[in-house]
């Protein structure tokens, strides 16, 4: 499973963006500004269930993305503006993080420290990378942010809204390269760092894997549609609503198609040997997360959830956001 890759959603398909916001001009310099915001502890503690289930009321509003790191599970707040850490063992939140507009990704850094990615750009830059030790950030001055990944090495690779793969150096927090690509707008889009490359597409286009100094489009990658979430067991993962797929770097082929049935729209998907989690819609716009044998098939369990954002496999749970009942929600595998 890689802990690195942002699970995301187009927050335009969801219809959960309050404001109309302007990519505005594209840039390929960024701009580091160190603030400091407010550190608030809260003691948030999840009510009894059973224990096949864990759910954890948040403190923050509109939970998107998600990333577990040393016991910890890191939420974007999107519509409170705030980075969430909680606790797993004890089930409570131990801090609400200030990070700036519209966050809706987060990632983990082999440093500790965070990368946060903005639905919005005008003021404090698309990208935020935090020191969970100090709770500085540094804010990086590219375009709105759709999806962000963090490759072995901390590089920070970004997704534009507007259809653009940057490249952030996590030493300098400055920009090292950037490149356009194709995209269809309103559309899920998201980029996953693996095997040296960035791998980016939206729903409906190919998969361009990107790399090289600067950036440029080493393979393009005809999947039939749907876009990265993750890799795990050497393979680039992804998936559109009829099928979940993965691709061999080695081949920049297509290596693995799982058919899926009875799905409408995929938002999330985190994949750990032979075993899948995929956040779903079904049709009727019914929200679900589904667990998936991907040696045989099989769905091995289908449980009911207002709005799946994002999922992350744990060694002992899996934990999804869910975006419209304000919480955080861990099913025993």
């Amino acid at each position: 499973m890689s802990r690195v890759a942002s699970s995301l959603l187009t927050l335009v398909t969801l219809g959960v963006l309050a404001c109309s916001m302007s990519p505005g001009a594209a840039t390929t310099t960024a701009t580091a500004v160190t603030t400091t915001p407010p550190l608030q502890t809260t003691t948030t503690t999840a009510p009894v269930l059973p224990p096949e289930q864990i759910e954890i009321e948040l403190s923050g509003q509109g939970p998107l993305g998600l990333d577990l790191v040393d016991g910890q599970a890191l939420v974007a707040a999107h519509d409170s503006n705030q980075l969430i850490v909680l606790d797993l063992a004890t089930a409570t939140e131990t801090a609400t993080i200030p990070v700036g507009d519209y966050v809706q990704n987060v990632a983990a850094m082999p440093d500790g420290r965070v990368a946060l990615g903005r639905y919005e750009s005008s003021t404090t830059g698309g990208l935020g990378l935090l020191d969970l030790g100090t709770m500085e950030i540094t804010n990086v001055r590219v375009e709105a942010v759709q999806g962000v990944s963090v490759d072995e090495e901390g590089n920070v690779w970004v997704v534009e809204k507007a259809g653009a793969v940057v490249l952030v150096d996590p030493a300098t927090a400055e920009v090292v390269s950037r490149l356009p690509i194709d995209i269809v707008q309103n559309e899920h889009l998201d980029i996953v760092a693996f095997a040296g490359s960035g791998w980016a597409s939206s729903d409906s286009t190919p998969i361009r894997r990107v790399g090289g100094d600067p950036l440029a489009v080493e393979a393009t990658i005809e999947t039939g549609g749907g876009i990265p979430l993750d890799s795990d067991g050497g393979l680039l993962w992804g998936a559109r609503a009829d099928e979940v797929w993965a691709i061999d770097p080695a081949t920049n082929e297509v290596a693995r198609r799982i058919s899926l049935e009875n799905v409408a729209e995929i938002l999330a998907l985190d994949v750990s040997g032979d075993e899948a989690w995929i956040a779903i819609r079904h049709p009727g716009r019914v929200g679900a997360v589904i667990r998936l044998d991907l040696a045989n098939g099989e769905v091995l369990g289908d449980f009911p959830m207002g709005l799946p954002a994002a999922v992350r496999i744990g060694p002992d749970r899996v934990w999804v956001t869910d975006y419209e009942a304000d919480r955080l929600v861990g099913f025993a595998r």
